[in-house]
């Protein structure tokens, strides 16, 4: 009978002494997004290709996105800039942690978003930009008179983003999908030439497969098909 006990007590032990399983590695996103509402000089770079959904995949999109990794933004005096070194608005630093340091002219350039989230290795981020704009519009009534009328629409962006470390030095952002949503069209109405109809809210998609190195700025330039400006992500992962 002692025979037949001491293998499962052994068995026991053994597994009683086993470490504890690692932590599971989490990825921290790190973003600033910039609403550029006015029209910049830009000249930029990517010193290797981080495009990896495929050739077809990106002549589809290469009209709405630039990839880069050293950018310059300019307007007149002003400037923005994406390198190694971080963000800078006039050779100010913006950090992802304090913001910007100086009072961005919200007519050309406005910081909209910064979000610094911490997800499981493979596990969706999902980031929610939205206010709800009112709109004024004419409706015309039978007896041929208009009537003013407003309407709140959620106009915003949405990013979605899911991760993978696939060595020590990279991410593979496998799922990257940004929606914007933008007023920028009005309902015909009949007999009147002047855009002053119902506002219609339009929706454009933009979807990303990338692999980047951890620690490294990114900036991404989405320009809608028919949006108001250009929204400029600057984009950097790291493990926790």
């Amino acid at each position: 009978m002692p025979y037949r006990i001491l293998p499962w007590f052994c068995i026991s032990l053994f597994l009683g002494i086993l470490p504890a399983r690692a932590e599971e590695k989490k990825v921290r996103y790190r973003l600033q997004v910039f609403h550029l509402r006015a029209n910049f000089y830009n000249k930029t770079s990517l010193s290797e290709n981080i495009w990896a959904a495929g050739k077809q995949a990106w002549e589809k999109s290469k009209k709405n996105i630039t990839l880069f990794d050293n950018g310059q933004f300019r307007r007149r005096r002003d400037r923005l800039e994406i390198n190694e070194k971080g963000c800078f608005w006039n050779k100010t630093k913006l950090t992802f942690d304090e913001g910007y340091k100086q009072k961005l002219p919200s007519d050309k350039i406005k910081l909209v978003y910064s979000p610094n989230i911490l997800k499981k290795n493979k596990e969706t981020a999902r980031m929610k930009i939205e206010a709800r704009q009112p709109f004024q519009y004419f409706e015309k009534k039978d007896n041929n008179l208009f009537e003013l009328k407003e309407m709140h629409l959620p106009v915003g962006m949405d990013i979605h983003m899911r991760s993978e470390a696939k060595d020590k030095d990279a991410f593979l952002i496998s799922d990257f999908k940004v929606v914007l949503r933008f007023v920028n069209q009005r309902e015909q109405i009949p007999g009147v030439n002047l855009p002053v109809g119902k506002p219609i809210l339009q929706r454009q998609e933009f979807l990303m497969k990338l692999l980047v190195k951890k620690n490294k700025n990114y900036g991404i330039l989405i320009r809608p098909d028919d949006g108001d400006g250009a929204i400029l992500i600057r984009l950097k992962l790291d493990d926790h």
